[in-house]
Parts: structure tokens; C-alpha cells; sequence
């Protein structure tokens, strides 16, 4: 830390610190040495430093809104609680001057309390946020408890927004040395550089950006530190040094930030007559594998270019690459000519892999003739081999295609030979789902438990509840319900599990499948019979006895040590704040922290669930609490949120069936309002911006944004708009609104006109394989909604109507 920057009376209290580092002392002396750093202020001894015991239970993350018509008068009486909760909600309603308002009312009536500095934090977020002048506010923030790192955090970042970034730097080196263990010292550490990068002095810049590199090499920050390394170097005259970090921001992190300013000063310095190297094979390599990850096909595919010529050593890898890309673009007959070019009079030892692959893309062109070269390629190669086996099923699906069912299975009987290959699995599959559809059940049966005897997890229940269906069919009623109960042991929280519990009851009666549901244990039996009002509440901290399980009225221990560790302090302060990203940022910390101690990370699940983050209330329950806890009925408030359902109820309530769309938000995103994937979809119904516009356009509003999708609001209203259009072209049919959310009304409309009637049926002949799965995943996740709101799930699919819809096939 730079001691010159700071008053005299700071440098004699830092080294009283370093020889005591007591809690009390380090608390004071940052806020009192950051404030003088800052500017010139006086420190107020009326602001309490800690809240109260009342206070400091507070959350308001989604705080109630006064009643309409609420005055003045009244205003004035409310307590500092009630007059924050009503700040917050203008806040989170996007009513952002009316907050500050409310919140500098509240520093005028409360001077002197906790909620007058909660009060003055919250409008230095907010200045930040819309660039204003927040210094003032974090200077009269100091009575908030236990996030002292946090506000000397926010005065770095106001001394920066000011362009004082000499005093930023001493503030935000401040926080590496008091508060090591904080959230933010990775941020602080590279903001401290960036500061003094922008107060101009270049040297202690790049040893700054350099001990940040050393001590966060994994940083999602590490590009732009060395685009600011290569400015300080720039900075210094020392341009030759600062060239290959440009090329490396370049070249090896295409996708940050960073990665446009890089570009932007090579070519300035090519401008000026700079020597600039030209980038090397494994630079182009690099950054042509960065863009293949981030779903940007054609940009690899250019990158992938300058590689393709066959002296070069990654032309190999490059010419591969750039097949998958077409293919991922869907690009099959541009796919077909680079595997073909590159198979062309040459040894490789990728040659079974670029002939498996040509194999597949012959497939999806409808090319016989391509698929049995293929083939026959391959029997030269690796007669044994995945890849001819692979390419053996192609074939075979090919026919299975055109209708020719002999010459399918014959060639999938070929393909089943193999044993040990994927081939091998998908060919015995197949086999055992044709039989069944042709009617020849004993056959389907045999082909079906071999599939099970190389399958495990969902796959296995797959092969054993088809195998249940085979034996029900057969007129074996005994053994088929059996083999349904057999299908609930292997996978009791599963799609399969569910259609077994249904058909398994009506063979062998509800109670004995209900047994087999308890004894296999699971968050499906665990759920039973609990109900719709208490599986939502997260556990209760009660009054420091422990924390209740609304369950059961259970008490369980305080875990001690959890709840003195400062980043759980910290948590529940940001909560109060409302600053609910920073809160769960905290907790995901401790969760890292916890990772073996069950029972903490079920009290952090109940923060991430009291936060409204339900994305990471949910990832934690997967990661470290389904098996540790399994038979904790509570912990269905974290898989299943019924929170979310209520949150529906209020944006979208033309909703046909708000359990329908929590189940969807579920498999598509996990809650995660933030979610986007390769192909752009966004936020927790994952839309299409393109889709939401015209919904939007219908709704009224021609205001539309992508980024908007990002708001929960407004990505529910949109997609429940969007699922309620399915469920009404298709009759309120769930299977077909579900199948068609995910490939396509079109698409779904094609397949109800020919699959089978029955509904798990005509799900396991869907073709694309996606959207196979995806229908599962929702009819498991819709089902356990159901059951936790009262309703029987095995009556969910006397929704589906197939046999109606193909009747009326013209109409769709």
C-alpha cells in the first residue's frame, strides 16, 4: 500500500494494525483512513456501527409496496424498516428517482440509525449505476454492518467515476491488505491497476497488473489485464513489449472485452509503420478454437482457413474442425466437400473420424450411396471399430426411414455385433423399439434387456420400462408390473419413474407402488404428502435456537461456525440491501467453502431461496444435497420453488397452467435469469429474440430489446404468451405444446399426423433427439409441480389427445 497517499495519523494506525489486526480496529481505521483518502470529512459518532438485534433480521429482497393512496402524513411515521422496504420496491419496480427520494428521506428522519446508512449505500449504488457523483453517499455510509469491505469497495469505484484515480488506487490497494479474504479483492486488486493506469503512472500500473495475473490466472478478467499491461508498456515508450500481448488478447481471448481495443490498436500501429510479427500457426489455432466454443461457426471457420494446407501442423485438427462447424451450421454438403477434399489420397489418423463423420452427414442428405462408401471405408480401417459401427447404424436408420423395416434391422443386427460401441447400444435400441412397434413383443423384450445390461442411470430405465410395456402388451400383467416397479428402483425421480408409477398401478394397484416410491427413497417420495403451503418456505433461523424445517416443525442446530463467518454476515447484509446478485456471489463463496457439511449448505440454499435466486438455490440442492439429504421434504423448495409459480401467477396470469410453465423455466434455463445459449436464445424461458419482438408487437409493446429477455417479468409474460399459443393449437394437447415449444409448431404438426397415438409412444418416436429429451425432462419436472400442488400426477397425460389431433390433422 502506497503510505505517502494517506494522513500521518493513518500511516501510525496501519502499522498499530499490522502488529494487532483486531476486527474492531481494521473495521474503523479502513472506513476512517478511506473517507480521509477520499476527502476531506468528518466522521460521525452518531451512526451506530451495528444494527440492532430487530434490524438485523431483516430481509428485503421483494419488500412489500405501501397501499395505494398512502400520505405524506403517514409516510412520516413509518419506521426506517418500513420506509426502506418502500424504497426497494421503487427500486426493483424501475422507479429509480422515486427511491432516491424515499431513501434520502429516510437519512433525514432516521440521522444517526442503521437505515439512514443502509439508506446512503443504496444511493451510492445507484449514483454509480447512472453516473452520478456517489462519493458522498458511501462517506455516510459507515454504520452499515458487516459489509466493510463492500463500502470501501464502492468509494474506490466513486474516486474513479471522479477521474481521482491516484486516491482510487490507494483504496482499492487498502482492501488486498485489510481484507484479504473478501468477495472483492480479485475485482479491487485489478481495479487498483486500472487506476493507476489512469492516473498515468505506467510502471506501478504493470507491476500491479502483473501481481494480479500471478495471483488470479483464471481471472474472467485476465484479457483485459493484459490489454492494460500492453498499455502501460505503450505508455512507457516501450512498444516491441506491448505487441505480443496485443496478439495474445488477439489470438487467445477472441470473445472478451478486451479483444475489439487489442485489434484496435494492432491495426493502429500497423497504420504507423509498426513491425508487426504476423500471428503463428498455434495463434490462428487458438483463437479459431475459442470462436468454434462460442457457437461462432462461420468466424472459426475462416480462422480454420488460413490452416488448411497440408504442410501444416494443425491442418489436421483445423480441417476437422471446420467439418463439425458446417455441420453445427448445418452446412451438410459444404461439410461433405471439406471431409471429402481432405479424404482424397491422404493417410491420417483421422481418417476414421472424418469418415464417421462423413457418415453422418451423408445421413442427414438423404445419400445412401454416401453412407454405404462410408461404411465399407471403414471396414478396411477398423473393422472393429466405433466409428464402422456408428456408421452401420446410420445405414440402418436410413432405411428405417424410407419405410424399408427389413433391410433396417438387418443392418442393425449387423451393427449390434459390435459390441462395446455406442453403435453397438443405439443399434440394440432400435432393434428392441421396432419390435415393439411391429407388434413382436417377446422380441422387443429380448433386444430390450440386452440394451439394459450395457445402460445405466436414465438409459437403463428407459430399457426397462419399455421391457415393462412389452410384457404388458404380451398379456403378461405380473411380470409387467413388476418390471414397472423394477424401473421405479432404478431411477425413482425420472420421467420413466413417473409413467411406471401410472401404468403400475392400474396393473398392481396404487399401494403397492406407492411402497416401492418410499422405500426407494428419493426427492419423489420424499415430497409425498407434503403440502402445497409449507414446501416453499425456506428454513426459518429461530430466534438463535437453530433453524426450523417447515416440514416437520424440526429444529435443527445452529451451525455455529457458518453463521460467524463473515461472508454469511455479509450475505445477510446485502440481502437486507437488496442487493441480491452481490448476496448470492457471497454465498456461492461459503457454499465452496462448506462443500462437505451438509447441513450448511442446506441453511445457504435457504439464503440463496430467501435472495430470490432461485438458479443458485437450485444448482446447489443438485451439486451437494439430492443424495446428502434426500428425505428431507423441505429441500423441494429448492428443486421444485413454488416461489416461481407464485412470481407467474402475478406476470402472466392468462397462463393456461402456471406448474406448466415453471417446468419449462426449470428445464430450460435452471432459473437462471441470465441464462443464454449457443444459439441466442435468452434468459428463463430461453427465447428467441426474433419470437419474443412479435409476441411483444402483439402484447403492445413495440419498445422491445433483446435485453430485455433478461428481466424475469417480462421473459415470462412473453414466453407464457408463447406456450398458451402452442397449448391452444393443439388443443391444450401438453405433449404436443411441450414438443413444440422446443422443435417448432411446424415440425410437431408433422409428427402428430404419423407417430403413435399413445403418449409415451408418440414421445419416443419424436426424431430429433433434443427434442426427445427435452419432453421428458418437462413431463418429470410438470408432474412433481403437479404433486406438490395437491394434484394426482399419473392423471397428466389424460391432458394428451394425440388420437384427436391426427384426426383433425388438417386443421393444424
Amino acid at each position: 500500500m502506497n503510505l505517502s497517499a494517506l494522513p500521518d495519523i493513518i500511516v501510525l494506525k496501519w502499522r498499530d494494525l499490522m502488529t494487532e489486526d483486531k476486527w474492531a480496529l481494521r473495521r474503523s481505521l479502513c472506513l476512517f483512513g478511506a473517507l480521509l483518502v477520499a476527502s476531506s470529512c468528518t466522521i460521525r459518532r452518531d451512526i451506530s456501527p451495528v444494527a440492532t438485534a430487530e434490524e438485523s433480521k431483516v430481509s428485503l429482497v421483494e419488500p412489500a409496496l405501501p397501499a395505494t393512496g398512502q400520505g405524506a402524513g403517514q409516510r412520516s411515521a413509518q419506521s426506517g424498516t418500513e420506509a426502506f422496504a418502500v424504497a426497494l420496491g421503487l427500486r426493483h419496480s424501475g422507479k429509480t428517482e422515486e427511491a432516491v427520494r424515499g431513501l434520502k428521506d429516510i437519512a433525514t428522519r432516521h440521522p444517526g440509525s442503521v437505515w439512514a446508512s443502509r439508506a446512503s449505500f443504496l444511493i451510492g449504488i445507484i449514483e454509480i449505476e447512472t453516473g452520478g457523483d456517489a462519493l458522498p453517499y458511501f462517506e455516510a455510509a459507515s454504520g452499515v454492518p458487516d459489509i466493510d469491505d463492500y463500502i470501501v469497495y464502492y468509494r474506490g469505484r466513486a474516486l474513479a467515476e471522479r477521474s481521482e484515480f491516484a486516491e482510487a488506487a490507494t483504496v482499492f490497494d487498502s482492501i488486498l491488505t485489510l481484507f484479504p479474504d473478501s468477495r472483492l479483492a480479485e475485482d479491487s486488486s485489478f481495479r487498483k491497476a486500472s487506476a493507476l493506469l489512469g492516473a498515468g503512472a505506467h510502471l506501478e500500473a504493470l507491476t500491479a497488473f502483473s501481481e494480479f495475473m500471478e495471483a488470479y490466472p483464471g481471472s474472467t478478467l485476465l484479457p483485459e489485464a493484459i490489454l492494460g499491461s500492453a498499455r502501460a508498456h505503450i505508455g512507457l515508450g516501450n512498444v516491441p513489449s506491448a505487441l505480443p500481448m496485443l496478439t495474445r488478447v488477439r489470438y487467445r481471448h477472441p470473445l472478451s472485452k478486451a479483444s475489439a481495443p487489442a485489434s484496435a490498436l494492432l491495426a493502429d500501429m500497423m497504420d504507423s509503420g509498426a513491425d508487426i510479427p504476423d500471428p503463428t500457426d498455434e495463434d490462428i489455432f487458438a483463437r479459431a478454437g475459442s470462436l468454434f466454443d462460442g457457437a461462432r461457426y462461420k468466424e472459426a471457420v475462416t480462422e480454420y482457413a488460413r490452416l488448411k494446407s497440408p504442410g501444416n501442423g494443425y491442418y489436421d485438427r483445423a480441417v476437422m474442425k471446420t467439418a463439425y462447424a458446417q455441420v453445427r451450421l448445418k452446412s451438410y454438403s459444404l461439410a461433405e466437400s471439406t471431409l471429402k477434399e481432405y479424404l482424397k489420397g491422404r493417410k491420417t489418423d483421422k481418417a476414421r473420424e472424418a469418415l464417421s463423420l462423413l457418415s453422418l452427414v451423408s445421413l442427414r442428405q438423404g445419400d445412401l450411396e454416401g453412407l454405404l462408401d462410408a461404411e465399407e471405408r471403414l471396414s478396411e480401417k477398423g473393422p472393429a471399430s466405433a466409428e464402422r459401427a456408428s456408421a452401420i447404424f446410420h445405414i440402418g436408420t436410413y432405411h428405417e426411414g424410407k419405410g424399408d423395416i427389413g433391410r433396417a434391422v438387418a443392418y442393425y443386427k449387423k451393427a449390434s455385433l459390435l459390441e462395446g460401441t455406442e453403435g453397438a447400444r443405439e443399434a440394440l435400441w432400435a432393434l428392441g423399439w421396432l419390435d415393439y412397434r411391429e407388434g413382436d413383443y417377446e422380441g422387443a423384450s429380448a433386444s430390450l434387456q440386452r440394451y439394459a445390461r450395457g445402460s445405466s442411470g436414465r438409459d437403463l430405465a428407459k430399457a426397462l420400462y419399455w421391457k415393462a410395456r412389452s410384457l404388458e402388451k404380451a398379456g403378461l400383467t405380473d411380470a409387467a408390473a413388476e418390471a414397472y416397479l423394477e424401473t421405479c428402483a432404478k431411477d425413482i425421480d425420472g420421467y420413466y419413474c413417473q409413467l411406471s408409477t401410472k401404468r403400475g398401478a392400474d396393473l398392481k394397484g396404487r399401494a403397492d407402488m406407492g411402497r416401492l416410491r418410499v422405500e426407494a427413497g428419493g426427492l419423489t417420495s420424499a415430497l409425498f404428502g407434503v403440502s402445497l403451503e409449507t414446501i416453499d418456505e425456506p428454513i426459518q433461523d429461530t430466534e438463535g435456537e437453530g433453524f426450523e424445517n417447515p416440514a416437520t416443525g424440526e429444529i435443527l442446530p445452529e451451525e455455529g461456525q457458518l453463521q460467524r463467518d463473515q461472508h454469511f454476515l455479509a450475505a445477510r447484509e446485502l440481502m437486507t440491501l437488496g442487493l441480491s446478485e452481490s448476496a448470492s456471489a457471497e454465498i456461492d463463496l461459503l457454499a465452496r467453502r462448506f462443500s462437505g457439511d451438509a447441513l450448511a449448505l442446506r441453511t445457504l440454499a435457504s439464503l440463496f431461496h430467501e435472495a430470490g435466486d432461485l438458479f443458485r438455490s437450485h444448482r446447489l440442492y443438485k451439486r451437494f444435497l439430492s443424495g446428502a439429504l434426500k428425505d428431507d421434504a423441505s429441500l423441494g423448495a429448492y428443486s421444485y420453488p413454488l416461489k416461481l409459480v407464485l412470481l407467474i401467477k402475478e406476470r402472466a396470469p392468462y397462463a393456461a397452467d402456471p406448474f406448466l410453465v415453471a417446468a419449462v423455466i426449470r428445464e430450460e434455463s435452471h432459473f437462471n435469469p441470465r441464462a443464454t445459449s449457443p444459439a441466442g436464445a435468452l434468459g428463463l424461458m430461453q427465447l428467441m429474440p426474433e419470437t419474443a419482438r412479435g409476441l411483444s408487437r402483439q402484447a403492445g409493446n413495440d419498445g422491445f430489446t433483446p435485453a430485455d429477455l433478461f428481466d424475469p417479468s417480462v421473459n415470462i409474460e412473453l414466453g407464457s404468451r408463447y406456450l398458451s399459443s402452442l397449448l391452444a393449437r393443439f388443443d391444450n394437447d401438453v405433449v404436443l405444446a411441450i414438443a413444440g415449444y422446443n422443435a417448432g409448431p411446424e415440425a410437431v404438426s408433422r409428427w402428430a399426423r404419423s407417430s403413435p397415438s399413445e403418449y409415451d409412444e408418440f414421445i419416443e418416436s419424436i426424431p430429433y433427439r433434443e427434442t426427445r429429451n427435452y419432453a421428458k425432462k418437462v413431463l418429470r419436472s410438470y408432474g412433481e409441480y403437479m404433486r406438490l400442488s395437491g394434484e394426482d400426477p399419473s392423471e397428466l397425460f389424460s391432458k394428451a389427445r394425440l388420437t384427436l389431433i391426427r384426426k383433425n390433422s388438417a386443421g393444424i
